[in-house]
């Protein structure tokens, strides 16, 4: 009975993960990864962002206009974007290395950093990230490579409802910000907490009646989603929207953004 246990929920795994990918960003066959970068400039100031989108890439159930939404409201407060598909631009770079998933989005991350100072912003620019889910598991790489963050000048970093699905603590001196909800059941908050609150320069915010995805305006209450995995018994994954909390989300993130952390 456990055996036919297991194999049920390695079947329902898998095929939440392959529902997952349908919503994938789509890579045609003759793709560079320049063509997975998106540059938008604010109107003045010099502070940059690095926005780095969860596990499907862009699209977020569908939705490719969520991370552009974001880079919008940055704007509007002075700060200029850089949203990179990473997935995407790894595959399409043909790397050669065997790597772990943090390892992949810092080689991205960079190679982004690297090439935006040569050609969009000075020595002296201000440059954060801005994570979202799988993309905060950059911050596991830059723990384990702490000169990275001193070779790439990034300032700081915040996270929205950052995967913590090896539950280690990770120690670094990088500010961080982490916004997340009470009611999240992917990422919950106590986990979060456990990995990363013993870290002085970090700071979480959790938002109560805010599930994964709280950000997500699509992601409204006729179109969250849930699962369970296995159906019915299984544990559960919402994805839903909170307009309150997102709110919320953007005053702390420009804010801390344009702050000296």
């Amino acid at each position: 009975m456990n055996r036919l246990y297991s194999l049920l929920l390695l079947f329902f795994s898998l095929l939440f993960l392959c529902t997952s990918c349908i919503y994938e960003t789509k890579i045609p066959k003759d793709a560079v990864p320049e063509d997975f970068v998106y540059v938008r400039r604010a109107d003045s100031g010099d502070t940059w962002a690095i926005l780095l989108p969860g596990s499907s890439g862009l699209p977020v159930f569908g939705d490719d206009r969520h991370y552009f939404r974001a880079a919008d409201s940055l704007n509007a407060h002075g700060i200029s974007v850089i949203l990179v598909d990473y997935k995407a631009y790894y595959k399409t770079a043909k790397r050669d290395a065997k790597e772990s998933t943090a390892e992949k989005i810092l080689w991205v991350t960079e190679k982004i950093i690297k090439q935006g100072r040569e050609d969009l912003f000075s020595d002296s620019a201000e440059v954060n990230l801005v994570a979202w889910s799988l993309g905060a598991e950059v911050i596991i790489a830059l723990a384990e490579n702490p000169q990275k963050i001193n070779d790439l000048q990034i300032n700081s970093a915040a996270l929205f409802y950052p995967s913590v699905r090896d539950e280690k603590q990770i120690t670094t001196d990088l500010p961080l910000l982490i916004l997340t909800g009470a009611a999240d059941n992917i990422t919950p908050a106590e986990e979060i907490e456990s990995v990363y609150r013993h870290n002085t320069a970090t700071r979480i915010e959790i938002y109560p009646e805010a599930h994964h995805g709280f950000d997500v305006a699509s992601l409204s209450n006729k179109n969250e989603k849930d699962f369970r995995l296995p159906p019915l018994v299984g544990r559960q994954f919402t994805f839903k929207y909170n307009a309150a909390a997102e709110q919320a989300a953007i005053r702390e993130l420009t804010a801390f953004l344009r702050s000296d952390n």
